[in-house]
């Protein structure tokens, strides 16, 4: 049953960098679990851009075009990975590693 008081539930999120529990494809499928929508892209609907470990010491190209977008008016946050996770804890999400979030939510 997907949680309507979720801070992600309908919201739109892109990731940017490597996260350190998921692969971003997982990262998307846990929003959606929770009823949000995970995007490849930062785009005009994107509400949370959540920020993994990047590899270069400049901004990622999806960070520079949230701040941009930002600027123009747009409703968005960028935020830390652990800031994620602990939009998730109440859910469950943030304390169980890939595995055990499959076979609460897939395999039961």
């Amino acid at each position: 049953m997907i949680d309507t008081m979720n801070p992600l539930y309908e919201q739109y999120c892109a990731f940017t960098g490597r996260l350190q529990k998921y692969t971003r494809k997982e990262a998307m499928q846990i929003v959606a679990s929770v009823g949000g929508f995970g995007e490849n892209d930062v785009t005009k609907k994107t509400r949370f851009l959540v920020l993994g470990t990047q590899i270069k010491e400049r901004k990622s190209n999806k960070q520079l075009k949230a701040e941009k977008n930002l600027n123009k008016g747009q409703k968005i946050e960028v935020i830390s990975e652990l800031t994620f996770y602990d939009m998730l804890s109440k859910d469950g999400f943030g304390q169980i590693c890939m595995e055990e979030w499959l076979g609460r939510y897939f395999y039961n």
